[in-house]
């Protein structure tokens, strides 16, 4: 998959994490959950941020699923995303499994998240993906063209 297609469908996946997993309140439904978007470049590496409130059910599942894939290699990611795929159920898409594992995959890098309990019933979730122009492709080739 192009670099460019990579970096936009994982953007996309991020912002629909925000509308479909994001802390909603009870007097605010159907109005949509509040978060935050943004981009930063340094060092040749793009890094694609958002910041949201889940709930504090959703947070700890979180930690549990990112520390999990953080830890696989391509091979075993490969081999769980394939397996969710085939396997897919309503019970899997509570926290975007196979969105976070799409972008661990198109990233080729961990994805780094900050989680932090604001109360009884949200925490704040910060999630980085980061897209290292420097890094080699499956085709052993940079993403950036040097002059």
């Amino acid at each position: 998959m192009p670099f460019r297609k990579k970096v936009i469908s994982t953007l996309v996946e991020m912002l629909q994490n925000i509308i479909h997993h994001g802390y909603v309140r009870k007097d605010q439904k159907g109005k949509g959950a509040l978060g935050m978007f943004y981009i930063t470049y340094k060092d040749q590496v793009f890094g694609l941020n958002t910041i949201n409130y889940v709930s504090n059910d959703n947070a700890r599942e979180l930690r549990t699923y990112l520390d999990y894939i953080n830890n696989l290699d391509k091979e075993e990611l490969e081999q769980v995303y394939n397996k969710q795929l085939l396997n897919f159920s309503e019970e899997e898409t509570n926290l975007g499994g196979l969105g976070f594992l799409e972008m661990r995959l198109k990233s080729n890098s961990p994805l780094l998240y900050e989680i932090k309990q604001i109360n009884e019933f949200i925490s704040y979730f910060a999630l980085k993906v980061n897209f290292d122009l420097n890094k080699k492709n499956d085709h052993g080739k940079t993403h950036h063209k040097k002059d």
